[in-house]
């Protein structure tokens, strides 16, 4: 996805904030997080499901020198794998099934024919899949990444539909067929795991979605790390610039910083892009050898008018 690119220039009034969530995805970005009385004994991870509920998916993306996990909202819709009203399965089952919106995104995963869930009284997450849904020929990395997948999904999932104190910091279990032990690219399945920070992509962009129609004034909201002096974007249409901007990413916070504006342009189909170039790196290891730009995500959508 690295690609070159000429300087941008300020072309928009942009909001940066310090998300405190550090490269988690979840927190303020999936959802705030309701708390409710934990049982003694597993409880299903169901909650109401209206038909307007968005749930995160999150997929893999290729960008610098090696593979990420990136965000997408989803329309809930039931699962015949799943629990009816098991949010946290359905989302899964979701994951498994349906393709990212965005094509340079892809899953490590095929589709399971069984999944369910559970939240403990101490907040651990079990989540027990059917063994189709793993891709044994997976290379230990996608394998570890499809894991990361796996569990950065569910504890989003479990973060929207409020269950428990479900968050980024939320314990996982994986089980196959209800027990533990299962090898998945010489992982060992069944003791607790968490997100691992380092797998969330140093950035993306979150509005407008993949494929998105927008009125003709929109919002634009990104998302990006402190791997970076600054993260530039700009909006095209037809390979023209029509709209540009800069700004300047926090040495001090760790977390993913969030920046924020709205746009106006006339009727049409767009590509936004937010990239780092590789002058700008603070940490050398995203770098891509002979390329002005090193780190990128786009998407591309469509203004409707008013």
């Amino acid at each position: 996805m690295a690609r070159r690119g000429r300087r941008s220039t300020a072309g928009a009034v942009v909001i940066l904030i310090a998300i405190a969530t550090s490269l988690s995805g979840c927190g303020v970005l999936d959802a705030a997080n309701k708390a409710s009385q934990s049982q003694e004994s597993q409880q299903p991870t169901s909650a109401p499901s209206p038909s307007d509920l968005k749930v995160p998916l999150y997929w893999v993306g290729q960008t610098s020198n090696s593979s990420y996990l990136f965000r997408e909202y989803s329309n809930y819709q039931a699962e015949d794998a799943a629990p009816s009203g098991d949010i946290v399965s359905t989302t899964i089952a979701m994951l498994s099934k349906t393709h990212p919106r965005d094509g340079d995104y892809h899953s490590a995963w095929k589709p399971a024919s069984r999944v369910g869930s559970s939240m403990s009284a101490t907040g651990t997450l079990t989540v027990d899949v059917s063994p189709d849904m793993f891709n044994m020929a997976a290379t230990p990395t996608e394998a570890r990444m499809a894991i990361q997948q796996l569990i950065y999904t569910a504890t989003a999932a479990a973060a929207v539909a409020g269950i428990g104190k479900a968050g980024p910091d939320t314990k996982v279990v994986i089980l196959v067929d209800g027990r533990r032990g299962f090898t998945f690219g010489g992982q060992t399945l069944g003791s607790p795991m968490t997100r691992d920070k380092a797998a969330a992509a140093p950035l993306w962009i979150i509005d407008p979605s993949q494929d998105e129609q927008t009125t003709s004034t929109f919002s634009v909201k990104m998302v990006a790390s402190n791997i970076a002096s600054k993260v530039y974007w700009d909006i095209k249409t037809n390979d023209d610039v029509v709209a540009s901007g800069e700004e300047n990413l926090s040495e001090q916070d760790d977390g993913l910083q969030e920046i924020q504006f709205s746009k106006s342009l006339p009727t049409g189909k767009y590509t936004i892009r937010m990239y780092i170039r590789t002058e700008d790196l603070r940490d050398p290891s995203f770098a891509v050898k002979g390329h002005d730009i090193s780190i990128t995500d786009d998407h591309t959508f469509t203004v409707k008018g008013r």
